[in-house]
């Protein structure tokens, strides 16, 4: 497994010549309990706290939010998907009632 983050990618990508320099960094999570090793799961609003960091911290190189797969996404409560989306368009968590 991999050492790299966000960070280290981010700065990778930036440390180099390459033919595209607007390259955008997707990150991406387990949609649910099941779908993959447990051990590797985060809930939804963690990794709801984790997109709106990304995207104000690096908004020339976050490009958005992957998740497998997306039948566990919509099976979650709260939905893990809804969750993600709402935290990329309006900082704030599914079912919040401030921006955060």
């Amino acid at each position: 497994m991999s050492s790299m983050n966000y960070y280290m990618w981010d700065a990778a990508w930036h440390d180099k010549s390459f033919a595209n320099n607007n390259i955008k960094l997707y990150v991406g999570a387990l949609a649910g309990k099941g779908a993959g090793n447990t051990g590797s799961y985060v809930g939804p609003d963690f990794f709801a706290n984790e997109l709106k960091e990304l995207q104000s911290n690096y908004p020339e190189s976050f490009g958005g939010a992957m998740l497998w797969d997306m039948s566990w996404a919509y099976a979650e409560t709260p939905n893990f998907a809804t969750n993600a989306k709402q935290a990329l368009l309006t900082g704030t968590k599914c079912g919040s009632t401030t921006s955060g």
